[in-house]
């Protein structure tokens, strides 16, 4: 499970600096020729859920491995107290005793023989501190079942399955079918929803590129350019449509949560497939 969420991480982690480092490289190319073109944005690309549900998710699975291990240290060291406790019986704690009984044999001749011997008794002390060992074993136990149910819940948070997550096609008026069309993806581990995510993303990204000859197309007016731009950048073309609260909003904090809602965006970290008019 440890070498699978680690795989998992480290895919997760290059696939999303090889996106981030793809999208700026269309945004500067967006930027050279669009500077003075309005802009439609209607699809969002979710490369900014998928940082923060991948942090997210990571950092779970390694608040649940730190807890782990700080189980398993308090379990190893209640472990050794207890082997110290079994190991300090001692047979010389105890001291031997006996009762004196007695017993009579007749003689056969009217009179009886009396005999006497000493019946062993418990010892006098104590060998092992019984209470003590008794302590450091229900201590061990209650350890090994906090382990058991820490673990549970670790593979529970990794492999249950009812993520899900759809991605709104972006029309471009000039083409007969959507661009970047995904399928609701459901009944996803939290990881394969976030690979999902990926995927959908990466093709997305695709979608939205524009090559420098179909920007000289654009130029004269033979196609529709396409931009990528982040829910923030997405701000400078927004603003004129925005509610006074929300202007407020955004110009105080424009990375706050207030003023992603107000932009229409998921995540701060997302992008839009946009289109020139």
């Amino acid at each position: 499970m440890k070498r699978a969420t680690k795989i998992f991480f480290i895919f997760a982690t290059i696939s999303v600096f090889s996106l981030t480092a793809n999208l700026f490289l269309h945004k500067a190319k967006a930027e050279e020729n669009t500077s003075s073109e309005p802009l439609s944005c209607n699809q969002e690309i979710p490369i900014g859920e998928i940082i923060e549900e991948t942090v997210g998710f990571m950092g779970g699975v390694r608040s649940d491995a730190i807890g782990l291990q700080s189980l398993l240290k308090q379990e190893i060291s209640a472990s050794q107290e207890l082997i110290l406790s079994v190991q300090s019986c001692d047979i010389g704690n105890c001291s031997p005793s006996c009762d004196l009984k007695s017993y009579s044999v007749s003689d056969g001749q009217g009179g009886a023989q009396v005999f006497s011997y000493c019946e062993a008794n418990n010892c006098n002390g104590q060998i092992c501190p019984e209470s003590k060992i008794s302590s450091d074993f229900a201590k061990v136990k209650s350890i090994y079942e906090e382990i058991e149910q820490a673990q549970e819940s670790a593979e529970k948070a990794i492999t249950k399955k009812d993520f899900s997550f759809s991605i709104k096609p972006y029309v471009n008026p000039l083409l007969p079918f959507p661009v970047g069309l995904y399928p609701e993806i459901t009944n996803k581990t939290k990881s394969e929803a976030i690979q999902a995510k990926l995927d959908a993303s990466r093709g997305l990204f695709d979608s939205c590129f524009s090559t420098p000859q179909e920007w000289q197309e654009v130029l004269e007016g033979k196609k529709i350019g396409k931009v990528l731009l982040s829910c923030r950048e997405s701000l400078d073309f927004a603003k004129d449509d925005l509610s006074q609260e929300c202007k407020d909003s955004c110009l105080n904090d424009p990375k706050g949560e207030k003023c992603t809602e107000c932009l229409g965006c998921k995540s701060a970290g997302n992008f839009f497939c946009c289109t020139t008019k």
